[in-house]
């Protein structure tokens, strides 16, 4: 699927606006940490507040873990694959940042050889673009 930059736009707003109505009362940055392969996703969120104390939630509004779903899907690039995690970032002051990691393990490095198969064959990516941990990588 080629990525529409108007669809992505419109993905990342919801994500941000997902992550700002989890959020708790007077914080001031908000970041959302992403760790996806195929059959599984897991994030968290950490909002720093006004008085300095970090607060964590389980995670976001089922808008915004549909979003960040579908965004994963429409980032797909044949040969490159997709992202593997994902850090979103807002502050008080409406900044939005997002950051994607394409190389390192997901789900803590704890995903099974069956889900990176699965991950592999829904989205392909090139032998020369595979990490080196991915267990693909080992039969080429």
């Amino acid at each position: 699927m080629m990525m529409s930059l108007d669809r992505n736009t419109e993905l990342l707003n919801t994500i941000g606006r997902s992550m700002v109505a989890s959020a708790p009362d007077e914080w001031k940055e908000l970041t959302l940490v992403v760790s996806a392969v195929h059959s599984m996703m897991e994030s968290g969120l950490e909002a720093k507040t006004s008085d300095g104390s970090v607060v964590d939630s389980e995670t976001i509004d089922d808008a915004g873990e549909e979003a960040v779903e579908e965004l994963r899907e429409i980032m797909y690039q044949p040969g490159k694959g997709t992202w593997y995690g994902a850090r979103f970032t807002v502050d008080s002051a409406g900044n939005f940042e997002a950051d994607f990691d394409y190389d390192n393990p997901p789900l803590d490095g704890d995903a099974t050889a069956e889900m990176l198969a699965d991950d592999q064959e829904r989205f392909p990516r090139s032998p020369d673009r595979l990490p080196d941990w991915h267990p693909a990588k080992a039969k080429v």
